[in-house]
């Protein structure tokens, strides 16, 4: 009933002509026709310059766009004409500053405004058309919408959040266990279940080839190829957030971006920049910066025969739950290669894979980054990880990703429980609000978490 009473009100004919006052002067007329026409000039550039970005326009609208600047372009041509006579009349250019006005209002605008004013805003927008009532319905709809969320807030049962995350997790079968069908363990070795992730190779790849500099390189093609490969079977084979993913490619290229340039000042240094060994050389010094913590947990943690830990080899790709990718081309080369290395794409190519998991888990770890030997165990775990063979057919595509809901989730909800009982939210300040156990009231402030003594589980 609002609708449509919204829509019997606003409905009404547009404008077909847009008055020119009597009163205006010669002065005044010129500036109102040459102010008309320049929108007209601006709108035509603007709409040709989407054209060339390839930006999605149908047929229909296309065919109408064309109509309107010809139409437009050729009153103003006429406007500017009367007005470059050897000694215009009035009458001259009133009809010039006409033809100018209705050229922007009625033919550009489709009768929604009329740029008739000498002062700001110059504008008088007409009756509203049924364009702009296309627009304004579903804003209503909206508004509407909206009101009946705000009212079932307050008048519908509430659960706790651990009450809806304990749900949430029992309906995909996570028992909080490492036993088949639930848990870090049993996901990692391919019990668990994921849908299908959008392949983001093509997407990736046009990141790098339309906004990073990297393009410029020699041997970019490889690397765009084996970078977007990489994250988009990663994202696939361990079901990450397709927005995640992406959010870290780009992340990853910044960090290549750069460590070529600090590789290029070291060679600026030397006097010789060699621009064809400059993506294969930052990507090994990325490597070695941002994973070395890493490493050297991982040293300590193979140094433990109980652990099992096999030694890292970069002959050949890690298994990261059965990912696939290319591998990078010859062009790809380190200037720095590490001492006894074999095949050199090789190493990169797995060098490459490390960095890209890294980075992925990290990006899903939300309040679990604070716990970073828990990340890289966690990270050890998707690098080792054979193929998952998880039935894809099994979530909808609205439910969270399985690892973000099956493996830092229920890790964050173990750290939650020891001290906090739920999350509700404050009513005051309309933000969450943590409620301590009542054993920990006395002697916890109320927004603590024990991340550093869980992490030493991983240390």
């Amino acid at each position: 009933l609002i609708v449509g009473a919204c829509v019997v009100r606003i409905a009404g004919a547009a404008i077909d002509t847009c008055a020119i006052p009597e009163t205006f002067t010669a002065p005044q007329l010129q500036a109102i026709a040459f102010r008309n026409c320049e929108n007209v000039g601006r709108a035509i550039t603007d709409f040709q310059l989407a054209v060339v970005e390839q930006r999605s326009f149908s047929d229909v609208q296309r065919t109408v766009w064309q109509n309107r600047s010809e139409i437009a372009s050729a009153a103003c041509g006429y406007s500017t004409d009367l007005r470059r006579l050897p000694s215009p009349s009035i009458e001259d250019l009133r009809l010039s500053a006409s033809m100018a006005a209705d050229a922007w209002g009625v033919t550009i605008m489709d009768g929604a405004e009329c740029c008739t004013l000498l002062v700001p805003p110059y504008c008088v927008e007409q009756e509203w058309n049924a364009a702009l009532i296309a627009n304004i319905v579903p804003f209503i709809v909206l508004i509407v919408l909206f009101l009946g969320s705000v009212l079932a807030a307050f008048c519908l049962p509430k659960r706790s959040a651990k009450e809806a995350i304990i749900e949430k997790q029992k309906s995909k079968g996570f028992d909080g266990s490492g036993s088949p069908g639930g848990g870090v363990m049993g996901w990692i070795s391919g019990e668990g279940r994921a849908a299908a992730s959008p392949n983001l190779e093509p997407k990736l790849k046009e990141a790098m080839w339309q906004k990073c500099s990297l393009r410029a390189l020699p041997g970019a093609s490889s690397a765009a190829k084996s970078s977007s490969g990489v994250f988009s079977a990663l994202c696939d084979a361990f079901d990450f957030q397709a927005d995640s993913v992406r959010s870290q490619y780009e992340h990853f290229l910044s960090l290549w971006r750069s460590q070529c340039a600090m590789v290029a000042d070291r060679s600026v240094e030397a006097n010789a920049v060699k621009e064809d060994t400059l993506l294969g050389t930052a990507l090994g010094d990325l490597h070695t910066e941002l994973l070395d913590g890493f490493f050297q947990w991982r040293a300590k943690l193979a140094a433990y025969e109980p652990a099992g830990v096999p030694p890292r080899e970069t002959v050949t790709l890690p298994r990261v739950g059965g990912a696939r990718f290319e591998a990078f081309s010859k062009e790809i080369v380190d200037a720095t290669p590490e001492e006894g290395a074999g095949d050199m794409q090789q190493e990169l190519s797995a060098k490459l894979a490390e960095v890209a998991t890294f980075l992925c888990v990290w990006g899903e770890a939300g309040n679990v980054r604070f716990m970073p030997e828990a990340v890289y165990f966690i990270t050890e775990l998707a690098l080792a990880a054979k193929t998952s063979g998880l039935d894809r057919s099994s979530r909808v595509s609205e439910q969270s990703g399985l690892f973000l809901s099956q493996i830092i989730r229920p890790i964050y909800n173990v750290v939650f429980d020891e001290w906090y009982e739920e999350v509700g939210v404050d009513p005051k300040e309309g933000k969450d609000k943590q409620t301590l156990k009542d054993e920990c009231k006395a002697f916890l402030p109320p927004n603590v978490a024990n991340y550093d003594d869980w992490n030493e589980l991983f240390l």
